[in-house]
């Protein structure tokens, strides 16, 4: 295969001036990997790569702070205010069903559609989910005679109707997510940095996203507690909305380029290969 060969001819230069015998293996060859090691963290920290990881980075934390951390950590207590009360537990057990699905879904068809096409996708059905979901909680009543926001939590219910609006659109923004940031973001950060900085760029990725992550799942129920439920899922419905401009101003499609090809177009700012100029659009 040709991009087989290409990235074994890119390995061999590489290596070219480096290159050490085999009889010099052993204690030699450890102090070279870590040299190598430190000159990957030094590198991809350079400018030239900048673009590469200003989405790499953006997008494991816009797949973190747009709400994923709350809405699966929080769940059942989503479907209990919801009013589903005892039922909340096999809730949860559909939105698993739902996020394996729609995983399914992408994985088969990923390389048809593209990755910004299945971002935007995704995108959009997190960003309709979030508005109902708020505009559901905003229905809320309290059992007994209080305000809303002076209300026990396990006093607060939704009208009948509006819980099953909270189950659907849980279900479509875990969904959402699955056919978009979930897997696509971990997708794109594997394509877009060269072989010699892989590794660096994906430990900064994995500390973006664990330290979002972190941030957002401690946040969560103070956020709540300041805004309400309604608006603080409407806060993460104003956060998609930004992330999909990021995704639109940003993020590259690299469907159909090997490895090399997305090199020249992010890190070499080559002119782009003939006919990709309509999938940046």
């Amino acid at each position: 295969m040709k991009e087989l060969k290409d990235i074994e001819n890119a390995l061999k230069q590489e290596a070219g001036a480096n290159s050490i015998d085999s009889d010099l293996l052993g204690a030699g060859a450890n102090v070279e990997a870590d040299e190598k090691a430190r000159n990957s963290w030094t590198a991809v920290l350079d400018r030239k790569y900048a673009w590469a990881l200003t989405i790499g980075c953006g997008l494991v934390l816009f797949q973190q702070i747009t709400g994923q951390p709350s809405v699966l950590y929080y769940a059942t207590n989503i479907f209990k205010s919801a009013g589903f009360g005892g039922s909340a537990a096999l809730q949860s057990v559909l939105v698993s069903v739902s996020k394996l699905i729609f995983t399914l879904l992408t994985v088969w068809r990923v390389d048809r559609y593209g990755r910004k096409a299945l971002l935007y996708v995704g995108i959009i059905m997190m960003t309709v989910s979030l508005a109902l979901i708020g505009l559901a909680f905003y229905q809320q009543t309290c059992m007994v005679d209080l305000p809303v926001r002076d209300c026990p939590s396990d006093q607060l219910v939704l009208p009948d109707p509006w819980g099953i609006v909270t189950l659907s659109s849980l279900m479509v923004y875990v969904g959402g997510y699955q056919v978009g940031f979930g897997p696509i973001a971990w997708l794109m950060i594997s394509e877009i940095f060269p072989l010699n900085v892989r590794g660096a760029a994906l430990s900064i990725a994995a500390v973006t996203n664990f330290g979002s992550n972190l941030l957002v799942a401690f946040f969560f129920q103070g956020i709540m507690n300041a805004l309400g439920s309604a608006a603080t899922f409407w806060l993460y419905c104003g956060l998609c909305v930004v992330s999909l401009v990021f995704v639109k101003m940003v993020v590259i499609e690299t469907k159909g380029l090997s490895l090399e090809e997305i090199e020249r177009l992010l890190i070499k700012k080559a002119p782009v290969p003939a006919g990709y100029e309509p999938l940046l659009a």
